[in-house]
């Protein structure tokens, strides 16, 4: 007879000084190397049941000390592991800003549509795309749905197709965006 023992996996806590040792001197390096980081929007992120909370900090542009605020949740990761949640989150944001921008402005020319369009609807949209670059059919759609509803505010064209208001536009679908995105990524980390 086989005897089969149940093994148990042992997780080891955080060296939490190593990681702060860590942050220390990325926050040199940054420095040395002319970066500004902004230790106020930093975050931490506690995972496991035997993580010892550790705070953490960093220094201000004074030279005084800052703890680090911890945080729940950074991208939003749900337990299937996919990034739905985030993705509606970004949804949602970027359809408040075209609402604003629906309400203020009446008319709008293909000029000016862009430039509002590029500089505060799509960056909601794209918001770290790299890292949840969508998979699921139901987000890859509820993305583009956000540009397809903005297109149509530009004068004269909401009664064209989707397709033919980009083309106009000259503006490619977020999926090609993100796929682009990707092989851009893909290049920078091989070379």
């Amino acid at each position: 007879m086989f005897s089969l023992k149940k093994q148990r996996l042992i997780m080891y806590p955080p060296n939490t000084t190593t990681l702060q040792q860590d942050l220390t001197r990325f926050q040199s390096w940054a420095s040395n190397m002319g970066m500004k980081l902004n230790p106020t929007k930093c975050k931490a992120l506690h995972l496991g049941r035997s993580n010892p909370l550790q705070e953490y900090t960093m220094l201000l542009n004074d030279n005084t000390q800052h703890h680090i605020m911890t945080t729940t949740e950074v991208v939003i990761v749900d337990s299937g592991s996919t990034f739905s949640k985030h993705i509606q989150t970004q949804v949602n944001k970027a359809n408040s800003v075209l609402g604003a921008i629906k309400h203020t402005f009446k008319a709008m020319d293909p000029t000016a549509f862009l430039s509002l369009y590029k500089s505060l609807v799509r960056p909601n949209l794209e918001y770290a795309s790299v890292i949840w670059s969508p998979k699921l059919k139901r987000d890859k759609d509820a993305l583009e749905y956000v540009q397809r509803r903005a297109t149509r505010l530009v004068t004269g064209l909401s009664g064209k197709s989707y397709e033919e208001r980009l083309q106009t536009l000259e503006l490619p679908t977020l999926e090609f965006r993100g796929q682009r995105a990707d092989m851009i990524q893909m290049f920078k980390l091989v070379q």
